[in-house]
């Protein structure tokens, strides 16, 4: 496992999408489970020296049946979040959670 990005939080935003549409849109995960089972899979990026993940949280079903993904950041402005998911084709599938 490799180590994880720390002092990344939910950003109120969810990815609706499969797996595999993460994996060619981002390739393969940074992280392959969590270790404390709350996370299978998570992708961590580096964006304009801020942190933005995207993660499986408390799904506890197969991968290939994860539909929605959580959104992480520090300190990263709606903005900043909106460009990211533009960049690497995920806008379409982001949902706010207000």
């Amino acid at each position: 496992m490799k180590n994880k990005i720390q002092g990344s939080s939910f950003a109120n935003m969810i990815l609706k999408c499969d797996v595999y549409y993460l994996l060619d849109k981002l390739g393969n995960p940074t992280i392959i489970g969590s270790g404390d089972n709350k996370v299978q899979l998570e992708w961590q990026f580096s964006y304009r020296k801020k942190i933005i993940t995207i993660y499986d949280y408390k799904t506890n079903c197969p991968i290939y049946e994860i539909g929605e993904w959580h959104i992480g950041t520090n300190d990263v402005s709606f903005d900043e979040l909106q460009t990211f998911l533009i960049d690497n084709s995920l806008w379409t599938c982001s949902q706010s959670q207000n």
